[in-house]
């Protein structure tokens, strides 16, 4: 059984502006899928629809084998972390946690435990008790990831889920996703931080201008730019970067031809591509330049 499948998927907002258009998108127990495009590209509507959060103009949808997904049964299965979530103030995060626990149903001594060891891996235990009032951004970002995955959820929908995530915070994450995906497990989050994808998720689905561009493995995408290398130069006065096919042969080259326009490099770096210079291949649009 699919966990997700959408089908013509089309929303537009009532200022006129385009959300997605006929977006089609199926994720299968087991696989951790990155959606990733340029804010305004349909990322968050996406995730919206799929939340219930927003009901689609045209297209169908369907959650863990239910039409739809506003249903409060089928909610209870699905574990959200939109890119602001509210909290509780006044209430301790062990407080917040908890209220959002029994909302999906979940109670018991093995909850709790579940709670608790959530807690603590993504380094909250020191402020459990603490009034969210007192919480930093990246806090409040981590206890959001822990209520959407207190209560085993079949499927995670997560919005820049690592915005605000220390190092140990982020590899925390990545090992819970890795082990809820080897459990069976769905997870989609949208994100522009391309860092932890490429060793993270089992498919990548880039979006542009509402539209769907490209869905596939990191490898398989990455196929797609060929043997380019990425060659970044420092001059007194640029900050050069120029993909070239023959890689570190190409070195010799640029210099000299910086150093004959009285410019010569200060730094150089060389790098593989990765799937930010796939989007620009792809879509003509440099990813960085439209955050």
């Amino acid at each position: 059984m699919r966990v997700v499948g959408a089908t013509g998927l089309t929303y537009r907002y009532g200022s006129g502006r385009l959300g997605i258009e006929d977006i089609d998108l199926e994720v299968s127990p087991g696989e951790i899928v990155a959606l990733i495009g340029p804010n305004g590209s349909g990322k968050t509507t996406l995730l919206r629809l799929l939340s219930g959060e927003l009901a689609p103009q045209s297209g169908s949808i369907v959650i863990l084998g239910t039409p739809g997904s506003a249903s409060p049964g089928l909610r209870a299965r699905i574990g959200v972390v939109h890119d602001q979530t509210p909290h509780f103030g006044l209430l301790t995060g062990r407080e917040n946690a908890r209220f959002f626990l029994a909302a999906n149903g979940a109670k018991g001594p093995e909850s709790e435990r579940e709670l608790d060891a959530l807690i603590d891996r993504m380094g909250l235990g020191d402020a459990a008790d603490v009034s969210v009032d007192a919480y930093s951004f990246g806090m409040r970002r981590k206890l959001a990831l822990v209520e959407a995955l207190a209560h085993r959820p079949e499927l995670l929908l997560l919005d820049e889920p690592f915005i605000g995530l220390d190092p140990k915070a982020l590899g925390a994450l990545s090992a819970v996703l890795s082990e809820r995906a080897a459990s069976g497990a769905a997870t989609l989050l949208a994100t522009n931080d391309l860092g932890p994808v490429a060793a993270l998720c089992s498919r990548v689905a880039f979006f542009h201008d509402g539209k769907k561009v490209a869905d596939a493995s990191p490898a398989e995408l990455l196929a797609n730019i060929g043997e380019h290398t990425i060659v970044e130069v420092r001059t007194g006065t640029r900050q050069l970067r120029f993909e070239v096919e023959r890689g570190a042969s190409e070195l010799p080259r640029i210099c000299q031809e910086l150093v004959d326009a009285g410019d010569p490099p200060e730094s150089i770096q060389v790098r593989e591509p990765g799937l930010a210079e796939v989007f620009r291949f792809l879509t003509g649009v440099d990813l960085e330049d439209r955050l």
